[in-house]
C-alpha cells in the first residue's frame, strides 16, 4: 500500500483558487502534518508561505495536488517524480476525455509520471477522513472519524467528482473514511484504488461508482486482495441499460451486452451489484455494521399488520424469504402476546406492549432468535420539532428493547424506517454505535439487505480470462458450413442434405422424414422472418413444394431430418470480448429469445458446475428439471454439449458461435441451427 500519498504526513497545494481551496478543506479537517503553497507570484495563502516554483519547497511532499491548465501539469508531474514526490491529484482537465490533442496531452502526462502514482487527470481528487486529508478543490461533508468517534468506515470510488461530493453529504449515518474522485484515470484505476484501500486500516467496506473497467485481469486481481483482507465490495455501474458495445449480428445481441457481461464477472468475483444510489448506500451501512449476509433471509418485527403486508410483499419483489417461526419461539412469544396474536413471520405483534420495555425485549428477543441471517425492526420515528410535548418517548421505549435484544442474541439486526426520512441521523448513529444497521426506506432496505447475500468472500482460484484476439469485422458462414465446422468439435447436429434450389436431386435424397426444409445463405441470419423454413415435411412431393417456394431466397436449401421429443428450445452464443476475452451466453432460444430475454452470461473458461449453478437462477430453470410431470431434460448431455462450444472457440480462433435453437431432450442435446462467424 502507498501510505505516503494516501496518508500523508505532508502537502502541497500547486495553482490558484482551487490549491487555495485545497488547503482551506484539509486545515477545516484538521491535518497535522505540513502544507505547502506553490504559486508564481504569492508569498502566502491562508497563513501558509507560499514558494514561487516546486523546486523551491523546503521538503518533498508526501502527496501534491496540482490544480493549473493542462499543459503545465505536465511539466510539475515531471519535477514532482523526479524530486521524489508520493502521488500527486491531477486536477486538470482537457486530456483524454476530450478526445484529439488531449489523448496526446495525457500520454505525455503519463510519461511525465515515472514512478509517481496520480490520481486523474480530470478528477476532483482525494478524501481521507482516516488522516484528515483534503486534496479536494470544493465542498465537502465528509466528517473525520475522529469527530465521529469511529475507526473505520467506507470508502468510495467514483469516476464522478460531483456524484462524489453527492457521496460525502449523505445523511445516513454511514461513516465514510475514503471517498476517491477517479477521473480519467491515466496513472491509478479503480482496481488499484480497490487494491490500496482493501489494506488500508480503517476501511471495512468498499462501494465502486463506476462507468467501465480498464483492465479485466487486474481488477480481478484487486477483488482478490479484497478478498484476502474480508472487505466487500458493492458496486454501482453505470449503463445497466445500454446492450453492449458492437454487437454481432445474432440474436444474442437482443439479450446479451456489454452490461450483462459486467453483471457475470461480478458475480463471479463476489461484488455485489446495486442499482441505484440510495440502494448503493443503504447496503454499504449493512455491510459496514455486519459482515455478509449468510443467506436472502429475513424475519421482521412490527406492530401493524399493514406493515407485515408490505414487508411480505416488498421481500417476494427483492427475492427476500421468510423462514417460519420455530415451536421454541413460537411458545417463548405466545407467553408474552397470548392468544390475540398470530405468531408467524412476518410477525405483528399489534400494540399490546407498546410502551412496555420488558415485554417488548422479550418479544424482540424471541424472534431474533430464529434461522432468519437478519431480523428487521420496522419504526418510523417522529419528528422531534413537531413534538412539544415529548410523546415521542414510547419510540426510543421500543428502540431500546430492540437494541437489549439484539446484543442478547449477537445476530445481524436492522432498523428499518418505511419512509428514508423518517429516521433521523441522530437516531441512525445511535444505532451504529450500538450494532444495529439503521436502514432508510423499506424497498431500498431490502434491496440492501438481498445485496448483502450476494457478496461471497471465499477464496476462489482466480479464472484466466481468454485473450480475445480475433475482434475484426465478422464474416459467418452458412448453416452447413457452420454445422460441418462444428461437428469436427464432438458438437452434435441433425444429419442434413445440401440441395440445389433450381434442380433437387431429390432421386438420391437419403434421409428419413419428417424433415425441415431452410433456405441456405450466409447473407440470411434470421431464416424464418424471411419464410426460409418449413417444418414437418413428411414426403418428396412436400419438400419439392417447399424448395421451389425458397428458391427466390436462394440457390441452396439445406434438408434436415426433425428432431423428436423436444424438452426444450435453447439459445448458446459464445462470442469474443475486448474486456473480458470472451462469453458464454445460455437462455431461452427458438422464436422466444426476444420476447422472455430469459438468460445467463458465463466469463470463459466455465465449467459443468459453473453453468449448471447459472442456469439455476433463470425463470425456465424448472422446465430442465420435469416440470409438472414433464421429461428430465438429459442435463449432462447439455453441459457436454456447451463446453464442446467452448473447447470450438477456443481452439477454433473464430469471433462467435451461436446455436438456435438447441434443442434440449430426454436423450440428449443436438444443436438444430448454427451460425459460425470467423
Amino acid at each position: 500500500m502507498n501510505n505516503r500519498f494516501f496518508s500523508p504526513k505532508s502537502i502541497v497545494a500547486i495553482g490558484g483558487k482551487a490549491a487555495e481551496e485545497v488547503i482551506y478543506q484539509t486545515q477545516k479537517f484538521g491535518f497535522e502534518g505540513d502544507i505547502y503553497a506553490v504559486h508564481p507570484s504569492k508569498t502566502e495563502v491562508l497563513g501558509i508561505a507560499c514558494f514561487p516554483t516546486v523546486a523551491d519547497l523546503p521538503a518533498v511532499p508526501d502527496a501534491a495536488f496540482i490544480g493549473i491548465p493542462a499543459e503545465p501539469t505536465i511539466d510539475v508531474v515531471g519535477q514532482l517524480s523526479a524530486m521524489g514526490c508520493g502521488g500527486a491529484v491531477c486536477y486538470a482537465s482537457g486530456f483524454a476525455e476530450i478526445g484529439g490533442d488531449g489523448v496526446d496531452l495525457q500520454e505525455q502526462l503519463l510519461a511525465a509520471t515515472g514512478d509517481m502514482p496520480i490520481i486523474g487527470p480530470n478528477c476532483y481528487g482525494l478524501l481521507n477522513a482516516a488522516d484528515k486529508v483534503a486534496l479536494w478543490p470544493d465542498y465537502h461533508g465528509l466528517h473525520t472519524l475522529d469527530s465521529l468517534g469511529v475507526k473505520r468506515g467506507a470508502a468510495i470510488i467514483t469516476q464522478s467528482g460531483n456524484v462524489g461530493i453527492n457521496f460525502t453529504m449523505q445523511q445516513r449515518g454511514l461513516p465514510l473514511t475514503f471517498v476517491i474522485s477517479t477521473g480519467n484515470q491515466a496513472g491509478l484505476d479503480a482496481a488499484d484504488y480497490m487494491e490500496i484501500l482493501a489494506q488500508h486500516k480503517a476501511v471495512s467496506v468498499i462501494g465502486l461508482h463506476i462507468e467501465s473497467i480498464k483492465d479485466a485481469a487486474r481488477f480481478q486481481q484487486a477483488a482478490e486482495v479484497a478478498k484476502q483482507h474480508r472487505v466487500p465490495l458493492v458496486c454501482l455501474k453505470s449503463g445497466r441499460s445500454a446492450l453492449g458495445a458492437k454487437a454481432l449480428a445474432s440474436h444474442t445481441s437482443s439479450i446479451a451486452g456489454e452490461d450483462s457481461y459486467y453483471q457475470a464477472f461480478f458475480e463471479d468475483l463476489g461484488i455485489t451489484r446495486v442499482d441505484s444510489l440510495s440502494v448503493f448506500i443503504e447496503t454499504l451501512k449493512l455491510l459496514y455494521i455486519h459482515p455478509p449476509l449468510p443467506a436472502p433471509t429475513i424475519a421482521t418485527i412490527s406492530c401493524s399488520g399493514g406493515e407485515a403486508s408490505l414487508a411480505a410483499d416488498t421481500a417476494e419483489a427483492t427475492g427476500l424469504q421468510f423462514p417460519p417461526m420455530t415451536a421454541e419461539q413460537h411458545d417463548k412469544l405466545y407467553q408474552v402476546l397470548g392468544d390475540g396474536v398470530v405468531i408467524a413471520n412476518p410477525l405483528d405483534y399489534h400494540t399490546y406492549i407498546w410502551g412496555d420495555l420488558d415485554k417488548q425485549t422479550a418479544c424482540f428477543t424471541a424472534v431474533c432468535e430464529g434461522e432468519q441471517a437478519i431480523t428487521c425492526k420496522l419504526l418510523d420515528l417522529p419528528d422531534p420539532s413537531n413534538d412539544p410535548d415529548n410523546k415521542g418517548v414510547s419510540w426510543q421505549i421500543t428502540l431500546d428493547a430492540f437494541i437489549a435484544a439484539a446484543h442478547h442474541v449477537g445476530k445481524p439486526t436492522a432498523v428499518i424506517a418505511g419512509f428514508a426520512e423518517s429516521l433521523p441521523q441522530s437516531v441512525a448513529t445511535q444505532l451504529i454505535a450500538q450494532g444495529i444497521a439503521p436502514l432508510n426506506g423499506l424497498e431500498t432496505a431490502f434491496a440492501a439487505i438481498a445485496a448483502s447475500s450476494r457478496v461471497d468472500l471465499s477464496p476462489k482460484a482466480l479464472k484466466p480470462l481468454l485473450q480475445a484476439t480475433h475482434l475484426q469485422s465478422p464474416s459467418a458462414l452458412d448453416e452447413w458450413k457452420s454445422k460441418s465446422f462444428l461437428k469436427q468439435y464432438n458438437v452434435s447436429v441433425p444429419r442434413g442434405q445440401v440441395l440445389i434450389t433450381s434442380n433437387p436431386d431429390l432421386a438420391n435424397f437419403s434421409l428419413n422424414f419428417p424433415v425441415v426444409c431452410k433456405v441456405l445463405s450466409a447473407e440470411i441470419l434470421h431464416k424464418s422472418d424471411m419464410g426460409g423454413v418449413a417444418l414437418n415435411i413428411d414426403n418428396k412431393t412436400t419438400l419439392a413444394t417447399a424448395i421451389k417456394q425458397m428458391q427466390s431466397l436462394s440457390d441452396k436449401v439445406l434438408v434436415e431430418e426433425m428432431i423428436s421429443d423436444i424438452q426444450l428450445e435453447l439459445i448458446a452464443n459464445i462470442k469474443a470480448d475486448p474486456l473480458f476475452g470472451a462469453v458464454m451466453t445460455v437462455g431461452i432460444g427458438g422464436i422466444m429469445v426476444e420476447l422472455l430475454k430469459d438468460s445467463v452470461q458465463l466469463i470463459l473458461p466455465t465449467t459443468a458446475d459453473e453453468i449448471h449453478s447459472k442456469l439455476k437462477k433463470l425463470h425456465f430453470y424448472p422446465l430442465l428439471t420435469g416440470y409438472r410431470g414433464t421429461d428430465t431434460v438429459n442435463l449432462d448431455s447439455l453441459f457436454e454439449q456447451l463446453l464442446a462450444l467452448q473447447t470450438t472457440f477456443i481452439h477454433s480462433g473464430v469471433q462467435e458461435i451461436e446455436i438456435n435453437p438447441l434443442l434440449a431432450t430426454k436423450n440428449g442435446t443436438i444443436a438444430a441451427d448454427a451460425l459460425v462467424f470467423e
